[in-house]
């Protein structure tokens, strides 16, 4: 699950816009519609007074038609889509933490270098709002860019964070929303057992906790990240 920041006044106006289709029933319809109808049969008599029940008919039958339809077309799956698209946050991703586990005693965390950000970064997604199909896609893409069986990588969720900092690339503070997992390697490559290496064209590299936080980079951009695994794990 994926948290949001919303602003208030717009999901006020939100709601607001929604209020008509907010708190009715398909029971409610119903109910006008069997009141038209019943108006209408008791009207046929011929009197000023039942042409106007059967107008009055009429009305509730179209009423309750159109409240039906409203009913039918908006439910709470789309309140949800319409509230998920309020959501300021810049960022939903998930991070993913690997230590240097085919050592004795780890103590280095696999970074990668981001060319858009200058910095040494934990590898990270988009997280997807399914937790399940989140795993998934995280495992297969970690796969691919590591070149190791996906049976071989497990994903242990440990926290979710939301913080707030300054993106580089945007040059304004923006909200990022994130998911943080612990990666289990069950059989390295010998390639990932050097410091540093590369594939295809991405720069990895192992690093101790001491190391990201000394390094200038990794300190004006991504020490709230490094802190959080730090601290929880």
């Amino acid at each position: 699950m994926r948290n949001l920041i919303i602003d208030e006044g717009k999901l006020h106006l939100l709601l607001e816009s929604k209020k008509l289709f907010i708190g009715g029933s398909l029971t409610g319809a119903l109910g006008l519609i069997a009141g038209g109808v019943n108006a209408v049969h008791n009207g046929y008599e011929g009197t000023a007074l039942h042409y106007g029940m059967i107008l009055l008919g009429i009305c509730m039958l179209v009423l309750g038609v159109r409240e039906g339809w409203k009913n039918m077309k908006y439910n709470h799956e789309k309140m949800m889509k319409d509230i998920i698209n309020l959501d300021q946050t810049a960022y939903h991703h998930s991070i993913i933490v690997f230590q240097d586990t085919f050592l004795p005693f780890a103590n280095r965390y696999l970074v990668y270098w981001d060319n858009r950000w200058q910095c040494w970064f934990f590898l990270n997604y988009p997280t997807q709002q399914d937790e399940k199909k989140n795993v998934e896609i995280i495992r297969d893409k970690i796969s691919r860019a590591l070149k190791i069986d996906s049976s071989c990588i497990r994903l242990e969720r440990k926290c979710q964070k939301l913080q707030q900092k300054y993106s580089e690339s945007h040059k304004e503070e923006r909200y990022y929303d994130h998911v943080f997992y612990r990666g289990t390697i069950t059989a390295f490559p010998e390639l990932m057992k050097s410091e540093s290496f590369d594939i295809d064209g991405v720069s990895y590299r192992w690093m101790t906790m001491a190391a990201m936080k000394a390094n200038p980079d990794v300190r004006k951009k991504n020490l709230d990240v490094v802190e959080v695994v730090e601290k929880d794990f």
